[in-house]
């Protein structure tokens, strides 16, 4: 009963300090452009004192909660400070970017918005906001607070509070410093956080009665001297207002004990059930009021510099809260039925985002080519989807070494940002931090999914593999039958990607994409007609495009798959079928031949080969610059000059990262990626986010080689398409770096290292480990 009682009083408190702070919101204008001799300013003064135990009210029911329970410290930390930090963020990027665009009618710059980011993330205060970095400063001093209360001394209480009023109080006055000042005015709300446990612990009636005449001293001292202060300077004055002077500070107490003496009224029934509905939404209508306020000022439904009323004030703040808890109830309704909704449609959201991808590059090859965007709409969704990974390892999930791994990565990609914006500004900031964003997408997305699947949230089928392959092939085919696709090369080479933008990315995916697509047609029951149209289709598709990295994909697919079943033949003593086989092998030997030559892949090569000025093919391997050239695309160039590039770069550089932009300002300034994944990786992000990237990618890596499945031919395809993936990494790139192929990686990972969804794979489910 105890426990109820004490909940509805704060309950109570934290309302009526919300209501407060809206009407000082409401008549601080006016209260500021008033003429400080006039009557309207005295009176605005006299009702504005009374508001201005709002925010120390707030401190005390907080500390009155956190100081009376046992949390530990992980849970303040991620719980309470790192949410009151998001929460900052979002909010203050919001209130800036909306005051700019809609209530100033100014544009919104890269450079400005770069900016309110920086400011946001570095707590720098904005409007009612200011109050979270208090918030945080307060739930910082928990820990410190519960190690003192295990002191064994009986005056522990008391040494405590005299500490903290001769720290908060005493010591400024001899410490005149400005640093120490700006300190003080956030530090000092700690005092009023120990006095909402304080007050509560040692409540006494007597306190209470001899607290009647300091609040009628302090509330008459307040009001004569600010209306003095205010008439002889000419203008309105708030130092006798501020939160932490001892007039405002006694009034404050006074009203805790109060409402403390008549905690009971507030368990009566239908005011509990009132104060419980309200205080679920009061911290978002604290959030929220300043757009009300602004909204209604927009509409000219209120006017804040001008207040003739009193009443009015008072009426237009019931409004106000009344119009916030409208529209927040909905929105706080979300994201307490968020878990529940990801929970109940998690698997279709993937499954969906899976099917989706192929789309998604194909609104962005338009977006580039056709519209000349520089918003794609594939990156929108693709970061939403980031944002759900995130949202499931930090709220979901209850493992807190994953929770530190996503800290990790996001206090590595802050850090990231500061050196970009240190060493090369704003002007290429967007683009460095998309880059370093599609970087640490497999990272992330690698620990979501396989939480996902180990709280058996999402489900899998290979069925979706097949039809995205399929729609890929499509997306080819049609445009290259139909002559409307893209050049796979912009120079002397020949070859079709379809209305795809980029033929790495595309070509990449189909290869490692390919060991289960020729599993899906070995296994499943599908019409012997359809399967060859598809086997046609996707040959003409991989020799069309013109890139080396699909056709030899799919020559190391097929020699897999011949030896693979050439040996279980023999081990079963069917040597018809070996026969067959080899019969089928030379054939295809021979068709190669015959049709090779014609292929845009051929093509291709004799291209490059003359271009080099080479005459067989076994030179390539004399020469390291045709090794170079041929084999690699100049890549080992591309590294070789990175990594000269990176010898000059600043230690700070050397050690976060010189990001994707090199010598930048310079003579020599490239924007050229090695395209080699393992060392674009440490190049652009330094050692710190090397270390960072790697500690999450190898761990998965191991498990994966490491997890033991019964011998068939699904087994063979997954190592046989993470053995590609490893591979294309290095000689190809875009892989491990690109979100519509590394997302790939990350499923097909994490579903062989989960061995339920691994069985759902099968076609042919003999065995079930």
């Amino acid at each position: 009963m105890v426990k109820i009682m004490k909940k509805q009083y704060i309950n109570f408190i934290k309302i009526l300090s919300i209501f407060f702070v809206i009407n000082i919101h409401l008549l601080s204008k006016a209260w500021n452009v008033a003429n400080p001799s006039s009557l309207n300013f005295k009176i605005l003064t006299f009702i504005d004192i009374l508001f201005h135990i709002c925010v120390p009210l707030f401190a005390m029911s907080s500390g009155n909660i956190f100081l009376n329970r046992d949390d530990n410290n992980k849970k303040i930390f991620f719980k309470y400070i790192l949410k009151i930090y998001l929460i900052f963020i979002l909010f203050s990027i919001s209130y800036k970017v909306a005051d700019i665009v809609y209530y100033q009618d100014s544009s919104l710059s890269v450079s400005l918005m770069l900016k309110i980011i920086k400011d946001s993330i570095l707590l720098k205060s904005i409007y009612h906001l200011w109050y979270l970095r208090v918030v945080i400063v307060m739930y910082l001093s928990i820990p410190l607070f519960k190690l003192l209360f295990k002191i064994k001394n009986k005056y522990i209480d008391h040494i405590i509070l005299l500490g903290l009023v001769l720290i908060i109080k005493v010591l400024p006055i001899f410490i005149t410093n400005g640093t120490f000042a700006s300190i003080m005015s956030i530090v000092g709300f700690i005092i009023y956080f120990y006095l909402g446990y304080y007050l509560e612990k040692y409540f006494d009636k007597k306190l209470l009665y001899i607290f009647i005449p300091v609040f009628f001293f302090s509330y008459y001292y307040t009001f004569t001297k600010t209306i003095s202060t205010s008439i002889s300077m000419g203008i309105p004055n708030i130092n006798h207002l501020e939160y932490l002077t001892y007039n405002i500070m006694f009034m404050s107490i006074f009203s805790f004990l109060l409402i403390y003496k008549f905690k009971d009224l507030f368990t009566k029934k239908k005011i509990k059930n009132i104060l419980d509905f309200l205080s679920t939404y009061n911290f978002m209508v604290y959030l929220f009021h300043g757009f009300t306020i602004g909204l209604l000022s927009k509409l000219n439904l209120i006017d804040i510099y001008k207040y003739n009323n009193y009443l009015l004030i008072f009426i237009y703040g019931i409004m106000v809260y009344l119009l916030t808890l409208l529209y927040v109830i909905p929105i706080k309704v979300f994201i307490k039925n968020f878990k529940t909704i990801t929970d109940k449609y998690l698997s279709k959201i993937i499954v969906t985002f899976i099917l989706i991808q192929p789309i998604l590059d194909l609104l962005t090859s338009l977006e580039i080519n056709v519209i000349h965007s520089g918003i794609s709409i594939g990156t929108i969704v693709r970061s939403l989807f980031l944002i759900l990974c995130s949202y499931y390892i930090f709220f979901v999930n209850k493992e807190n070494k994953y929770k530190y791994l996503l800290g990790i990565i996001i206090t590595y990609i802050i850090s990231y940002a500061a050196i970009i914006m240190h060493y090369k500004g704003s002007d290429v900031f967007i683009y460095e931090m998309r880059n370093c964003i599609y970087t640490y997408y497999l990272p992330i997305s690698l620990i979501a999914l396989y939480l996902m699947f180990k709280n058996k949230a999402i489900d899998i089928k290979l069925k979706y593999i097949f039809i995205m392959y399929l729609v890929c092939i499509a997306f080819i085919l049609i445009p290259n039958l139909t002559h409307t696709g893209y050049k796979s090369y912009y120079e002397s080479k020949v070859g079709s990607i379809g209305w795809f933008y980029s033929a790495n990315s595309i070509g990449n995916m189909l290869s490692f994409l390919l060991p289960f697509i020729i599993y899906y047609l070995i296994k499943s029951k599908q019409n012997i007609f359809l399967k060859i149209i598809i086997i046609l289709s996707s040959l003409y598709v991989f020799v069309s495009m013109g890139t080396k990295v699909p056709v030899l994909g799919l020559a190391l697919c097929l020699l897999i798959h011949f030896i693979y079943y050439f040996i279980k033949w023999i081990k079963e003593k069917k040597y018809t079928f070996v026969k067959i086989s080899i019969g089928a092998f030379i054939v295809g030997i021979i068709s190669i031949i015959i049709i090779l030559p014609k292929t845009s892949f051929y093509k291709n090569i004799e291209i490059h080969k003359d271009f080099l000025g080479f005459n067989h093919y076994y030179e390539v391997f004399t020469d390291y610059k045709l090794v170079d050239h041929f084999i690699f695309s100049q890549r080992l160039t591309f590294l070789k000059n990175t990594n000269n590039n990176y010898k000059d770069v600043h230690l700070s550089e050397k050690i976060l990262g010189m990001g994707y932009i090199e010598n930048y300002h310079k003579d020599n300034e490239s924007d050229k990626t090695i395209e080699m994944d393992y060392f674009e990786v440490f190049y652009r992000h330094g050692i710190i986010g090397c270390i960072i990237f790697y500690i999450v990618v190898i761990p998965f890596i191991y498990i994966f080689f490491k997890t033991k499945h019964e011998k068939s031919l699904l087994n063979v395809e997954f190592r046989l398409s993470l053995a590609l993936i490893l591979l294309l990494s290095l000689f190809s790139g875009h892989v491990l770096v690109t979100p519509s192929i590394s997302i790939f990686v990350a499923l097909l990972i994490n579903i062989y290292i989960n061995k339920d969804n691994y069985y759902n794979y099968k076609l042919d489910k003999k065995i079930k480990e």
